[in-house]
């Protein structure tokens, strides 16, 4: 699996910036399996804290190779428009909740 990883990251390409993965099998089991057994002891409480684990350990093992330019991560430019416009009256319910704190 951490091969498959490797050799994922190794053909994508985003512009001139290329990426490379540094993942090893004893790592990826050593994730895992604390993983799992969070899961597990904390009846399902520990999810939150699995993702971080695993989010941190992907970053960790990927690495980006090129130089990216600042020209062309540049945001596009457009006019706002007036779609939204008018859109508070139509979800206005005319209710106040005013407990006379302020």
């Amino acid at each position: 699996m951490a091969a498959l990883k490797n050799r994922k990251l190794a053909g994508t390409q985003f512009g001139g910036i290329g990426f490379k993965g540094t993942y090893t099998g004893g790592d990826m089991l050593k994730l895992y399996a604390v993983n799992i057994l969070l899961v597990v002891f904390s009846l399902g409480l520990a999810i939150p804290v699995v993702l971080n684990r695993t989010l941190k350990f992907n970053v960790a093992h990927t690495l980006m190779t090129g130089a990216l330019s600042s020209t062309a991560i540049l945001q596009e430019g457009q006019d706002a428009g007036n779609i939204g416009e008018g859109v508070e009256d139509e979800f206005d319910s005319g209710v106040d909740l005013d407990f006379g704190l302020i």
